[in-house]
């Protein structure tokens, strides 16, 4: 027993120090974040004492999200997205059967239904809400695939989806890989992405000064502001990438089967739209 754990011991503390010295997938350049309370003065008085107006305009004016950069950070994901899933232009019938173009077909559609909320509120200036929601994303996706590939007749065990909720992302991910759907690499993104999750959801100033702010002491209450100097997008992209990974095994005509029933309702309701009434 002694001998079979040594290697398992041995790969986690390898990912364990990859982990803590490569941050590339955490950060992006800095952009300057102001830390610790805001300076007093009579605007910050007058809008705390009296609220209604005052209190509104010193609230609009500390907001860091409008809509110019709303507008350019979406449209920056969206390039980085097509960077990755390159878009397919000009699409024939023998074209949309091909592997790259179900890829990019099936990425935009977890993507639309999966990752809005992350990429909204990455757009808003919402870093940390963004990352904790991509957080979950993955998490519920981990949780389904290895209640899916459970033996036949514990399913619908009460006691299963009980131990499958109580259990972390990482036991769940572990699962995964011995079942060969992750890699390492996949476990060493979803342990950075949990480390960073947690010291956002638990305000844990330690942890986030050591992966966003090295050498700076943070207060709780400066914690959302540094979150924004996390590569949120390469964030959310990177969970896109592991919940396409654990949905792979879905049979891909499976899915055009689907997409074809979508466009022929379509066709169907827009005849049944110009034909006359009688």
């Amino acid at each position: 027993m002694i001998q079979d754990k040594e290697p398992k011991r041995r790969r986690e503390k390898q990912l364990k120090l990859l982990n803590e010295k490569n941050t590339s997938f955490l950060l992006r350049p800095a952009p300057r974040v102001r830390i610790g309370l805001p300076r007093v003065s009579d605007r910050l008085i007058e809008a705390l004492f009296f609220g209604g107006d005052p209190l509104l305009r010193y609230l609009d004016n500390s907001n860091p999200a409008t809509l110019e950069k709303y507008k350019q950070k979406l449209q920056s994901f969206i390039d980085s997205f097509d960077s990755k899933y390159p878009p397919i232009r000009g699409l024939t019938k023998s074209a949309a059967t091909k592997p790259r173009a179900f890829r990019r077909l099936f990425a935009a559609f977890l993507l639309y239904l999966t990752m809005r909320e992350s990429i909204f509120l990455h757009a808003l200036g919402m870093d940390g809400l963004a990352i904790v929601d991509a957080y979950s994303v993955v998490e519920r996706f981990v949780s389904r695939s290895v209640l899916k590939r459970a033996p036949v007749g514990e399913t619908s065990s009460k006691k299963l989806h009980q131990m499958i909720e109580r259990a972390s992302l990482l036991d769940l991910a572990e699962i995964l890989r011995e079942r060969g759907i992750l890699n390492d690499d996949d476990i060493t993104t979803i342990r950075r992405l949990k480390r960073l999750r947690d010291g956002i959801a638990h305000r844990n100033q330690q942890t986030i000064s050591n992966l966003l702010f090295p050498g700076k002491t943070i207060s709780p209450f400066d914690i959302p502001r540094i979150a924004s100097r996390a590569d949120t997008p390469s964030i959310i992209l990177a969970s896109l990438g592991l919940t396409l990974k654990i949905t792979e095994s879905i049979d891909p005509k499976r899915f055009r089967r689907f997409m074809q029933r979508r466009r022929s309702l379509r066709k169907t309701k827009k005849n049944s739209r110009g034909k006359p009434a009688r």
